[in-house]
């Protein structure tokens, strides 16, 4: 037999954030800032419509998934936009995270613009970005037909970029981009069939690339637009 099968996942949460900005001095920036998150309830249920049998691929009275979850996050992040000359910016960031299941991460980043006449700009670009695993990806389990297990020792997963671009303006209507640029994916969290036959989400091996990219866009008068783009 079977039944309508409902899932619910309510959460609560509340947050708060404390920002800095400081341009006191010359040729300076400067960011500071603080955010708390906490999770008050990251609940996942589900259970088959039934009076009798609430799971009917376990024929338990019980629901299927009765997970019950809640957490804390915390960040620190600092930025400085420095005006080396009238034409060259440097920018240079650093972010500071902490989440409640014992998982830090540094991610820094680098920037600099320089703009050798009015027409071009030159951009050299560094930057890394980390998430971990949500509860979903954590804790999700069902014994169905196709059936799903959670992975408690999921690693977050984290990016690295770098990128070069130069920008041509053509008159006051025409822009020019060609650029390259390069990713490392580490601990990719993706959701894979195990031998078993179970759906369970897992880290994966780190992925690389790198590619070039052109971009050509022209504004008409009127306010029409177009961009051709190309990445190789």
């Amino acid at each position: 037999g079977s039944a309508l099968e409902s899932s619910f996942a309510p959460e609560r949460w509340w947050g708060a954030e404390a920002k800095f900005v400081a341009t006191r001095w010359r040729g300076h920036h400067a960011v500071l800032g603080l955010e708390y998150q906490r999770n008050t309830r990251q609940d996942q249920t589900n259970a088959d419509a039934d009076p009798i049998t609430n799971c009917f691929a376990t024929g338990s009275a019980g629901p299927c998934l009765e997970s019950r979850a809640h957490g804390n996050r915390a960040g620190l992040y600092a930025q400085d936009d420095i005006e080396l000359r009238d034409n060259l910016k440097l920018s240079a960031g650093a972010r500071y995270d902490r989440f409640y299941l014992g998982n830090d991460n540094i991610s820094p980043r680098l920037g600099l613009i320089y703009r050798p006449w009015n027409e071009a700009v030159l951009k050299l670009l560094y930057g890394s970005a980390y998430r971990p695993a949500n509860a979903y990806q954590l804790y999700y389990a069902f014994p169905g037909n196709a059936p799903q297990v959670g992975n408690t020792t999921l690693k977050p997963e984290s990016i690295r970029t770098a990128e070069i671009a130069w920008e041509q303006y053509v008159g006051a209507k025409t822009r020019l981009l060609a650029g390259a640029y390069f990713y490392a994916i580490k601990d990719w969290i993706v959701q894979i069939t195990t031998p078993t036959g179970e759906l369970q989400f897992e880290n994966q091996p780190p992925v690389k690339g790198e590619g070039l990219e052109f971009e050509v866009e022209h504004h008409f008068a009127g306010g029409a637009q177009l961009r051709a783009s190309l990445a190789v």
